[in-house]
């Protein structure tokens, strides 16, 4: 995928430079190849996050070069806010992600993005973005105002989660929601693009493409927000958990004392931090590298802890019983001390009317 990408981009340089110093009319070559390095970008895998941000990054801002090349600042300066949000993942660039554009093409200096975008501020930019893509494609209003309410509330309940492991569970459940929702999406602007290229209506057909692809790439982009926030949320608990001496309190609070509570709540417990899940990079439980360790010996320490609570419990019912039978034996006691204190009282009065 990465060496495609790389050609892509190769080849969007060659053409700039002939326009740019030959005077060659190809805009619509260019543009029909920025959609296509942006079909094969969004087909990133979303766990892969430092690649998907480092192209992105490198899209958005050869974008924003041709397009100020161009003399288009509005374009531009859309493309230059696009690209400020994925600058940070220049840092993983590697030798084999690594292109240079013509010397003529403007880049963006690295000290024109900003570095501090609140996550917060980037999911209610997305938001912006969306809303009037989805109002000139829906037909009804209310239609938009729920899925965007919708996506607010999966990030709101984000914020809120709480380093216990109910919020532990509601993260991962957040991500699966955010997912789910915008692959719901993706998938039918995917069937609008390919139904459409095979149109006759070549203008409308184009329109249709460019407004899609924008569209994808902003829910993608709230997929890697949603993934982000819950990923650091779950490292948050494990962490806290991981230090702490009350590991069995924090993970067992509030359970019933039986049996079938006890192993309800192991299991549980066992299907977030389960190594098959864990390690599985398309699963919303997936760690990684200390915290891959840590939930791998949380996995171990639960199965302790359900056997400990299970052997006490155990303790406390043999008690119970003993102490059930040992009432019994009580009463019987009684019962008989009584009886016997009656056979003698009868016994006592019929020897008195017997000397009278």
């Amino acid at each position: 995928m990465g060496s495609q990408i790389d050609i892509y981009f190769s080849e969007i340089d060659a053409l700039i430079k002939f326009q740019l110093e030959d005077n060659v009319q190809n805009h619509s070559e260019i543009k029909r190849k920025f959609r296509g390095v942006l079909g094969l970008i969004n087909e990133i895998e979303v766990d892969d996050e430092n690649q998907y941000g480092l192209y992105k990054y490198e899209y958005h801002k050869t974008y924003y070069s041709y397009l100020k090349a161009n003399d288009d600042m509005e374009g531009a300066n859309k493309q230059k806010i696009l690209a400020e949000r994925y600058e940070k993942y220049t840092n993983t660039r590697t030798e084999e992600t690594q292109y240079v554009l013509h010397p003529s093409v403007d880049f963006i200096a690295s000290n024109d993005i900003n570095q501090d975008c609140n996550l917060k501020t980037e999911i209610l930019e997305e938001l912006k973005q969306i809303s009037p893509i989805l109002e000139d494609e829906l037909v009804e209003i209310n239609i938009v105002d729920k899925l965007t309410s919708e996506i607010q509330q999966i990030f709101k309940k984000l914020s809120g989660i709480t380093k216990t492991f109910e919020g532990y569970q509601e993260a991962i459940n957040c991500e699966f929601h955010m997912h789910k929702l915008a692959d719901r999406l993706i998938n039918e602007k995917l069937i609008i693009l390919k139904a459409n290229n095979n149109s006759e209506e070549e203008n409308k057909s184009s329109r249709i493409e460019n407004v899609s692809m924008e569209l994808i790439d902003h829910l993608k982009c709230l997929k890697l927000l949603a993934h982000k926030d819950a990923y650091s949320k779950r490292k948050e608990f494990i962490s806290f958990l991981s230090n702490s001496s009350n590991k069995i309190e924090i993970l067992f609070k509030n359970v019933i004392n039986t049996e079938e509570e006890i192993n309800r709540r192991a299991r549980i417990l066992g299907s977030c931090f389960h190594p098959d899940r864990t390690k599985n990079p398309k699963c919303p439980y997936v760690l990684h590298e200390i915290y891959k360790s840590q939930g791998d010996e949380l996995f171990r320490l639960i199965s302790k802890f359900k056997e400990h609570l299970l052997n006490e419990l155990k303790k406390t019912l043999e008690l119970k019983d003993h102490e059930n039978y040992g009432n019994e034996l009580w009463k019987i006691t009684i019962d008989y001390h009584n009886a016997s204190k009656e056979t003698e009282s009868i016994k006592e009065r019929r020897y008195q009317r017997a000397l009278f």
